[in-house]
């Protein structure tokens, strides 16, 4: 199996990238993006087939290809039509962040000064 090794490391210490995790025969989960009404956008489950420098290509879908640091699919000149998940995991806390995102500043009216002033100071506080 041929993997991933240019962004194991950085010289930052950050944890590697997900995308590093990626060999042939690696699951991966899609997702099309299509937003229309009536879309299948449910996750299927695909097999990593090809590794390159920068684009990886699965099994099941023929010549797309997909960014290796993204894990979005090549849309040429186009919008990128699939997303890939390492895990489903991965996929349902994408949709939490944005509900979440959505969530907040519509109720952040909702909390008392006290409580908004508690949660700037959680907010701007340093990690240690």
């Amino acid at each position: 199996m041929r993997e991933i090794t240019d962004k194991l490391t950085s010289p930052t210490g950050k944890p590697e990238p997900k995308s590093s995790k990626l060999q042939v025969g690696t699951t991966v989960w899609l997702r099309h993006l299509d937003q229309r009404r009536g879309a299948d956008n449910t996750l299927q489950e695909y097999t990593v087939s090809k590794i390159g420098n920068k684009y990886f290509q699965l099994n099941e879908c023929g010549n797309i290809r997909f960014f290796i640091d993204t894990l979005t699919h090549d849309g040429k000149p186009y919008t990128a039509h699939y997303q890939c998940y390492l895990s489903p995991t991965d996929y349902y806390d994408e949709v939490e962040e944005r509900e979440l995102n959505r969530f907040l500043p519509e109720n952040i009216h909702k909390l008392s000064l006290d409580e908004k002033r508690s949660l700037k100071i959680r907010l701007t506080a340093q990690p240690s």
